[in-house]
């Protein structure tokens, strides 16, 4: 997952070259790197030789060795203002927060158990939006649907969904509203941060490559157990307050943008929103999501970025009161609890 993430990252930057600042900074720095660790080999391999000079190894090894750790003390120091890839609004600075030195065991179990139950909701609001683009036959649609819930049954979990979860999936297939299909993508974060925080996968995706709902999350589900999962360590809810703290700067900045091109329906009145909205207005470079930036997607993107920003930050901000909770709670209950 890191590996395809940093690819994608690259991806972006080169993309965007042209026209982003940013990007240049990176391409810059990439080729810096480049040529500094190229003239050390250089040094090492082709103008040093005989053991006489031994010494003059040690010594340019040194001075190369210093070079690169105040290259690194000066990019960390000047990360804030230098980021390649995107961009703070809020410039606010968090003190870590200690936590548990062990997450409840029944929390980790109810993780866990959330992990299967969402994967199937993931699989089968998107054989819903599949159909609805693409003719199949009723056998194919009885066939899909029975996959999901015989395998919720196989692993003990039928019963542990929710009732309206139950009855999402077990409608016929064809039967989901298009608001329900839409929950695509609400189930997709759901998944992406289930999956981070029971360390399945070491990073999560992040917003400024604009993730769409993708199937390869549900690819390796089988392979996995519930109580191998619930016996393992997971995230603490510190890891988790930068991502939601980002979802929601990333939603209130994909909002703002909706409503200069007047396609909110009715304006938010959150003074958090109208802080970070002024900070989005008046700021030089924009956020990415993907090979473009907030402003420069079209209607329907900037929609489904919202939808996008909205789930993680919501589902992120769950997970962390639910890390920190002795026994379980929905979310729904949650939800419920924030209103």
């Amino acid at each position: 997952m890191s590996g395809r993430i940093v690819l994608k990252s690259w991806w972006i930057v080169l993309r965007r070259f042209p026209r982003d600042a940013r990007a240049r900074r990176a391409i810059l720095g990439l080729a810096f790197a480049f040529a500094y660790f190229s003239f050390l080999g250089y040094w090492f391999f082709f103008r040093l030789s005989g053991i006489e000079l031994l010494w003059q190894v040690a010594f340019n090894g040194a001075i190369f060795a210093l070079g690169g750790a105040a290259a690194f003390l000066i990019r960390r120091l000047n990360r804030n203002q230098d980021e390649t890839l995107s961009l703070s609004l809020t410039g606010e600075t968090r003190v870590p927060i200690p936590e548990p030195a062990q997450v409840a065991v029944e929390i980790r179990t109810y993780l866990a158990e959330r992990l299967f139950i969402v994967g199937a909701l993931f699989a089968r609001s998107a054989s819903e939006a599949f159909r609805r683009n693409t003719e199949i036959t009723v056998d194919q649609a009885l066939h899909m649907r029975g996959s999901y819930n015989k395998w919720l049954r196989q692993v003990g979990l039928w019963d542990k969904c929710e009732l309206d979860e139950r009855d999402l999936l077990g409608a016929p297939e064809g039967g989901w509203t298009e608001e329900q299909t839409l929950l695509n993508w609400t189930w997709c974060e759901q998944l992406r941060l289930l999956r981070w925080v029971l360390r399945i996968d070491k990073q999560i995706e992040p917003l400024a490559h604009f993730p769409k709902p993708h199937h390869s999350r549900l690819s390796d589900l089988p392979n996995w157990q519930v109580a191998t999962l619930a016996n393992g360590d997971v995230l603490r809810s510190w890891d988790l307050r930068a991502e939601r703290d980002l979802a929601v700067v990333y939603t209130f900045a994909a909002c703002a943008e909706r409503e200069v091109r007047s396609l909110a329906s009715e304006p938010f009145e959150d003074a958090t929103f109208q802080e970070i909205r002024a900070k989005y207005l008046s700021a030089p470079e924009d956020f990415l999501a993907g090979i473009h930036t907030i402003r420069e997607l079209g209607d329907d993107d900037l929609h489904a970025l919202v939808a996008l920003a909205a789930a993680r930050a919501g589902y992120a901000a769950y997970l962390i009161d639910l890390l920190e909770a002795p026994s379980p709670f929905t979310f729904a209950s949650w939800q419920e609890s924030q209103h």
